[in-house]
């Protein structure tokens, strides 16, 4: 034969030392990985980890009906979201559930996303299994025994658990009787070995309350006297206002502070809105032009249509900003409906300009319209008008096309050098 020909006592290539690494260089490869991934290798890996101190940006922890897990943000651009579901809701896709993970001795199917323009955006979803009993029941089985001795039975006699029957669907190929019963279980595991990985206790909560005491019990000392970026609170059902009056009155100003009700809206906010980042994802009908005039705020976002702000309040809060000095706005997000003629009732006499496309998005700070901004520059550039301020500083206003149920978006974004 002409080929060539290896010796079987070849030396073999040496593993490659990841933690071996000086800490630089080893940072800047963890931050390009699923770092969540590589520290559930070992407890080795775990420990290597923990030991460059990597600086997270936020640690949020979902609990609520809507979304039960966490999510992690690592700059300068790593995003892990990761939740908790039933088996009995994944009917249809069980399939998908590939990866598993070991963890203080119980197994987590898990389905795992990558974002298709982000690589470092990962979506992660386990599955826990509600219907498992307390204790696992045990069945008697019979084995042929491999060896009779004399005198001896001819098998053995084993309690193995017994497995558990799900009608009308295939289990994950990675199922094992030994997984969570429940997502409390299984968030309390991970949650843990985040805190231990990056030395923090969570800086986010998206809570979820049916009764005044259980709030109290965790708004006061966990929100209000914490140092937390994010909170956002939804209720169970459609409560009365004691929980948004809450929210408003004592969230820490610096605090990232988002509503998703559902809320009573049958009574008055008439004090300025104290928070500097804000989202109502639920009815706001105490909302009015004065809350936008007499607040500070930096970021307002109102996704509902239940609010007192028309189409011509958002230009009279445009034409103040242009008359005003100060710079801490960054963007206002409304959706209004039903407005006839919106670019007339916006615009009013403001003084615009066309534009300008040829702005480098990325010497500016990113907030949170800066993607809407960003999306319809190469395309839909008609739908937005520049504005001057005196002092130079200058802004963009975003007026949708129609949306279902007759629904504009109005985005005002001031844009801020770096």
């Amino acid at each position: 034969m002409n080929g060539r020909r290896y010796s079987s006592f070849a030396p073999k290539p040496k593993p490659f030392r990841l933690f071996a690494l000086p800490d630089l260089p080893l940072i800047r490869i963890l931050k390009d990985m699923d770092i969540i991934d590589l520290a559930l290798c070992s407890y080795k890996s775990r420990r290597a980890i923990k030991s460059l101190r990597i600086k997270v940006d936020t640690f949020k922890v979902n609990d609520s009906s809507r979304d039960r897990g966490f999510e992690l943000s690592i700059p300068p651009n790593i995003y892990i979201k990761w939740s908790f579901d039933d088996v009995l809701e994944h009917k249809q896709d069980c399939g998908q559930f590939t990866a598993k993970y070991t963890l203080n001795d119980i197994d987590f199917p898990t389905r795992i996303r990558r974002n298709e323009d982000n690589e470092n955006e990962i979506t992660k979803c386990t599955l826990y299994n509600s219907t498992k009993p307390e204790e696992t029941p045990l069945q008697e089985v019979f084995e042929l025994a491999p060896r009779r001795a004399k005198g001896k039975s001819y098998y053995v006699r084993k309690f193995v658990p017994t497995p558990q029957a799900f009608p009308g669907f295939r289990l994950p190929p990675t199922w094992s009787q030994n997984v969570s019963g429940d997502y409390e279980t299984a968030m309390d595991i991970f949650i843990s070995l985040i805190k231990y990985l990056f030395n923090m206790e969570p800086n986010g909560y998206f809570m979820e309350f049916k009764w005044e005491k259980d709030f109290d019990a965790f708004f006061y000392p966990t929100v209000v006297r914490g140092k937390l970026k994010i909170f956002e609170l939804a209720a169970a059902s459609f409560s009365d206002e004691y929980f948004m009056r809450s929210a408003l009155q004592f969230v820490p100003e610096n605090t990232k502070l988002t509503l998703a009700g559902p809320f009573a809206g049958y009574w008055k906010w008439e004090q300025p809105l104290k928070q500097k980042y804000m989202e109502f994802q639920c009815g706001v009908p105490w909302l009015t032009l004065e809350h936008l005039l007499n607040s500070n705020f930096k970021q307002l976002t109102v996704q509902s249509q239940h609010h007192k702000i028309s189409a011509e309040d958002i230009g009279i809060f445009i034409q103040n900003w242009t008359n005003r000095s100060d710079k801490e706005l960054e963007c206002l997000d409304i959706n209004v409906f039903n407005v006839q003629d919106i670019h007339r009732k916006v615009y009013g006499m403001l003084s615009l300009m066309n534009y300008n496309k040829k702005r480098k998005l990325e010497d500016y700070k990113r907030n949170k319209s800066t993607s809407i901004i960003q999306e319809n520059t190469a395309y839909n550039s008609s739908l937005m008008r520049d504005i001057k301020r005196k002092d130079g500083l200058e802004a963009t206003i975003f007026i949708s096309n129609v949306y279902a149920y007759q629904r504009r978006r109005v985005v005002f974004h001031v844009w801020h050098l770096k």
